[in-house]
């Protein structure tokens, strides 16, 4: 049930206008940090199947380019 905004004052309007706009302001900063840590999720499952789709060849050249023991992180990825 809404309250009966007409009945209140001019500086219970204003307090309740200042609460909801910091409450919207820790809304969208909360909404931000969780888009973030889920773009980064939705990229990181991307990357490990097509990681896992790699030849062994494929993995090897790409061991050397970036320096990862990638048979160690394939184990790490299928246990996963």
């Amino acid at each position: 049930m809404n309250p009966d905004y007409e009945s209140w004052t001019l500086e219970v309007l204003d307090a309740e206008l200042l609460r909801l706009s910091q409450q919207a302001d820790e809304l969208r900063a909360q909404r931000r940090q969780l888009s973030g840590i889920r773009d980064s999720k939705i990229a990181q499952r991307e990357m490990e199947i097509k990681f896992a789709a790699f030849s062994e060849p494929e993995k090897a050249a790409l061991a050397q380019i970036v320096g990862v023991d990638f048979a160690r992180l394939s184990s790490v990825v299928q246990d996963g």
